[in-house]
């Protein structure tokens, strides 16, 4: 015994030299989760992610399963300038409607480090993107002290034409989302519903750490250029941030960015034909390390194959959203991939469905939610939580 005294002497000071260079270069940061096309299962995705609140990136993509408007979004092999990328001139020509926010960085008190300096018409921006210092011009500003800049459609269907976005691909796993199901049955839905939008940023654009809303996962694709992503999920942000007990406490937390500095994050960066989720009420930073665009998702999602999110329900509870806690306790919600209905939970999504196909689908499916709620009404079980 005591001649291995020396062994376990020196095995523990190796641990724990270990910890320390772990703490010192930063193990509070890990690598978010990258996972290929066709191997993650639904059950998977409920399990891991979504129900254990942690993000993935969803990669290698195929080009005609791509949110990126399907065989739009393969990139052109070689371009003199950004007129001439396909998906640009589909942009071009059918995006004509309303105007967009242009937004810069400023001091990281304010909600995300952005500030809205102008609003200009869809058609012009259009036209300005992608020629440099042609968007800083425009505000009157220069390009080395402003750095990036960033504009984003809130809601591509009130600025293109149905001919691009229903080719839309929605990533099968998120297709129970109940905005879509509101929008099109004419219910009540109590957040915002701009999306999916387009979010556009130059190079060099940081947004500090901030949530959009307390109740929506996200998805964001991206099509051109490659964004980083630093991402606390809620359940560890709460465990971090004992200010985070109310809605107000949370906001007053969130523009203070020494509160943030030290807190776990997970890190990844995120090219074209790859899709980022992360789960509800979720911290993030992002920047820009190229000129960028991506077609970015917020949700709240009621999908019948898995465990509703618990970071989405405690968000509607603290916000008081009471409608669309009502949507959490009515029968789940049909999940559709490319094929169409998907039944059981164990398998793999059989392609993304076209947002025009989806939306087809859920006015199809309205009867059968209706009958479901009736049965719910008139008192019988359902297990809304399993």
């Amino acid at each position: 015994m005591l001649a291995s005294l020396p062994w376990i002497v020196s095995r523990c000071w190796f641990v724990a030299l270990v910890v320390f260079v772990r703490l010192c270069l930063g193990g509070q940061t890990r690598a978010i989760r990258r996972i290929p096309y066709g191997k993650l299962t639904f059950l998977e995705f409920f399990k891991f992610f979504r129900q254990g609140d942690r993000p993935f990136i969803l990669t290698d993509v195929p080009n005609e399963q791509s949110p990126c408007f399907g065989e739009l979004s393969v990139p052109p092999r070689s371009v003199r300038n950004v007129s001439e990328d396909p998906l640009m001139r589909a942009l071009r020509r059918h995006c004509q409607r309303g105007s967009v926010p242009i937004q810069r960085m400023v001091r990281d008190e304010i909600r995300k480090g952005l500030s809205t300096e102008l609003w200009v018409h869809m058609r012009e921006f259009l036209q300005l993107w992608g020629h440099p210092g042609k968007l800083h011009a425009k505000l009157g500003l220069d390009v080395a002290q402003a750095g990036g800049l960033s504009v984003i459609t809130q809601g591509i269907q009130d600025h293109c034409s149905p001919e691009l976005w229903k080719h839309i691909r929605f990533p099968a796993y998120f297709s129970g989302e109940v905005r879509l199901r509101a929008k099109e049955w004419g219910l009540a839905y109590d957040e915002y519903d701009g999306y999916p939008s387009i979010y556009f940023s130059q190079k060099g654009l940081s947004m500090t750490m901030h949530v959009d809303n307390f109740a929506t996962e996200i998805w964001s694709a991206i099509c051109r250029g490659k964004k980083k992503y630093r991402i606390t999920p809620f359940s560890v942000a709460r465990r971090h941030l004992p200010t985070f007990a109310s809605f107000e406490e949370r906001w007053a937390t969130l523009n203070n960015a020494s509160a943030l500095a030290d807190i776990p994050t997970w890190e990844g960066i995120v090219g074209p034909g790859e899709v980022l989720y992360f789960p509800a009420s979720a911290l993030h930073a992002v920047e820009a390390l190229e000129d960028t665009f991506n077609i970015v998702n917020n949700f709240i999602d009621a999908g019948w194959l898995g465990s509703l999110s618990p970071g989405a329900m405690e968000g509607l509870i603290l916000e008081k959203k009471d409608s669309l806690l009502e949507w959490f306790k009515a029968p789940r919600l049909e999940v559709f991939d490319e094929v169409g209905t998907v039944t059981t939970a164990n398998v793999t999504p059989r392609g993304f469905p076209e947002f025009g196909d989806l939306l087809e689908r859920i006015r199809g499916s309205r009867r059968g939610y209706a009958v479901g709620l009736a049965l719910l009404r008139d008192n019988m079980r359902w297990d809304f939580m399993s």
